[in-house]
């Protein structure tokens, strides 16, 4: 095991010995991998076969984690036996620990009563298999939900890049607004209104907002979008006048309130192309979504209020939709296989399909309203972090080949999800919180 190849900043925790390995849902099977040794790191797992290559699992990958023993759950049915002289001690079970990865692979981790487990942090000698499976369900747990982010291996990983490849350089905000001729332009400016996050906590520092609109205007207009997600230019069109915005959603409520200063934003959007079309205010959402808004969360879309616009829904559901289509595929596709014919028809039924089909073709209507018509977009959805991305970023994949090349690819993620918010911790399941979302 000397010949393991670390990525920098990984550091060998535990080591153990003479452990099994299942790969699947039913821990009465023998281990597919049989026994070896697993090696668990500050980044993944590394199961060791003696005639396979090893199998890594980065921790991050896993999205659920449990553990037994035979102290503690003695009635078990997947515990042999034989007791006594008469067990093999490297066949009988003393721990399980099941895991779930996000590819919809089970997996068991399987302690025998001949296995050992060193911990190479501390040098210390665990011979106890009921410790054993303490220490690594708590190592492991410690790991895949870390209780602070500063924990997750991206924050120990010392790689050196030459500068023009460099991940965390290659998005500069200064740099894509003047690509985009934001600094040469007398319709946009760069406004410094959330300099320190005050403004909005989810928005970047430097925003493009058209040049009419003053900070103090700006601030009072956040307070009628939701978290504060007030219009904001994203991408613009090096030959034409055309944009895309994004947003929030506004917070009109059932009493249809209004706010001066984001009709007031969202004109000056529109008289920023002086093209013949309307501005575009696309919703994410099914219509019926956008009208329930109103009354539960004091919400809504933009109604007659915003002259010379056209609302577009796009009917896209909501993130507790698509995570039981997920699920439902995730289902599918781990199930053992069979002759189900109708396997296909399942698969339609979990309408994963139709969410991917709903985000395509709502993509590609923005691309073609901003190059073909060259008109102007403003997306949102509820709170513009989840469905707003995803369509902002497939637009712009179509409309912008400079999003097509490797570093304008790693430009867009960084634009579009990071510093605009959204929820990859929550999202990911990454850190403690229990929330479903």
């Amino acid at each position: 095991m000397s010949d393991i190849d670390l990525l920098n900043g990984e550091a060998i925790n535990l080591r153990l010995e003479r452990v099994g390995v299942y790969f699947g849902s039913t821990c009465g099977m023998e281990p597919q991998g049989g026994q070896g040794s697993l090696i668990v790191t500050n980044y993944q797992m590394l199961f060791m076969h003696p005639s396979r290559k090893p199998t890594c699992i980065p921790h991050l990958t896993i999205t659920k984690l449990s553990k037994r023993d035979r102290a503690t759950d003695k009635k078990s049915e997947d515990w042999d036996n034989a007791g006594g002289g008469s067990a093999n001690p490297l066949t009988h079970k003393m721990g399980l620990l099941h895991l779930e990865r996000r590819d919809t692979t089970p997996m068991t981790i399987i302690i025998y009563a001949a296995s050992t487990l060193i911990d190479e942090l501390n040098g210390e000698l665990y011979p106890n298999p009921t410790r054993q499976c303490s220490k690594l369900y708590d190592c492991l747990t410690s790991y895949v939900f870390p209780r602070s982010l500063t924990k997750v291996f991206a924050f120990s990983y010392k790689e050196t890049y030459a500068p023009e490849v460099d991940g965390w350089r290659v998005f500069h905000p200064d740099e894509e607004f003047a690509r985009m001729g934001i600094h040469n332009s007398s319709i946009w400016r760069i406004s410094h209104v959330n300099h320190d996050f005050s403004a909005c906590e989810s928005y970047p520092r430097k925003v493009v907002v058209p040049a009419g609109i003053r900070d103090w205007e700006i601030k009072k207009a956040l307070e009628f979008r939701a978290n504060g997600r007030f219009p904001v230019l994203t991408w613009k069109g090096q030959r034409s006048d055309a944009v895309i915005c994004r947003s929030a959603q506004p917070l009109p409520g059932l009493f249809r309130m209004r706010n001066k200063e984001d009709e007031r934003l969202v004109a000056l959007i529109r008289a920023a192309n002086p093209g013949p079309a309307p501005l575009y205010i696309v919703d994410a959402r099914p219509h019926t979504n956008a009208q329930a808004n109103t009354v539960f969360r004091a919400a809504g879309y933009e109604r007659g209020s915003y002259e010379n616009c056209e609302i577009v829904f796009l009917g896209i559901e909501n993130i507790h939709a698509v995570r039981k289509s997920y699920l439902r595929l995730r289902e599918l596709c781990s199930a053992p296989p069979d002759e189900d014919e109708r396997w296909l028809h399942n698969v339609s039924e979990s309408y994963w399909l139709q969410h991917l089909s709903k985000l395509l073709q709502g993509a590609r209507r923005i691309a073609e309203l901003v190059v073909v018509e060259r008109a102007s977009v403003l997306i949102h959805c509820s709170d513009g972090w989840d469905r707003t991305p995803q369509i902002s970023a497939l637009a712009q994949l179509m409309a912008d080949p400079h999003y097509r090349t490797a570093r304008g690819f790693a430009t867009l993620v960084e634009k579009e999800w990071c510093s605009f918010g959204h929820k990859f911790s929550l999202r990911c399941a990454h850190g403690g919180s229990t929330d479903r979302q």
